[in-house]
């Protein structure tokens, strides 16, 4: 409960100005991206659209954002314009005043291709197309495109850590002894 102090705010833009703390904890993974596949030499975008009368995953004629290198049959490259914007935002923001931001969720170091777009409900994987509405939808975070977003938006980005070094090196060991 954090109490009657707290105050709601939607949009980074009505939070006042004054030194700034933010923490994200599994903020950025629930934020949308987009699938590219490669297929029959040139990039397709992954869309759910309808099979045989089901939501299914399927893959369109590729518009603006696919990716500009050719890749290699069967190759899933993912990006998040949405995650970028807000990662860009928040550079802004640590850039016209005092602030720190930590970000914690899902994801990796380093950008690779694959495959990360996954659902869940009670806890247990569930397809991305079944149950629209019941279903928590997730991706991994590409901590090296929101480093590059924050530092576009005037901020500083720290090298990205695995959450257990981040952890160990906060003194999580002591603590748990």
């Amino acid at each position: 409960d954090l109490g009657v102090a707290a105050n709601w705010h939607r949009t980074l833009d009505t939070i006042p100005e004054g030194p700034f703390v933010l923490v994200a904890n599994e903020f950025f993974d629930a934020l949308p991206i987009r699938q590219f596949a490669w297929q029959e030499g040139g990039w397709r975008e992954r869309a759910i659209g309808l099979a045989d009368g089901r939501l299914a995953i399927v893959t369109i004629a590729a518009s603006a954002g696919a990716p500009a290198a050719p890749g290699r049959m069967g190759d899933i490259v993912e990006a998040s314009p949405a995650r970028s914007g807000v990662a860009r935002a928040i550079g802004e923001r640590l850039a016209r005043q005092k602030g720190a931001a930590l970000i914690v969720d899902y994801g990796h170091l380093v950008p690779a291709p694959g495959d990360t777009l996954q659902a869940l409900r009670r806890h247990r994987f569930a397809a991305v197309s079944e149950d629209p509405g019941q279903c928590d939808i997730t991706s991994h975070v590409d901590f090296a495109a929101l480093a590059e977003a924050l530092e576009e938006g005037g901020g500083r980005s720290w090298p990205a850590l695995a959450q257990g070094d981040f952890l160990r090196a906060m003194g999580l060991e002591a603590r748990f002894a």
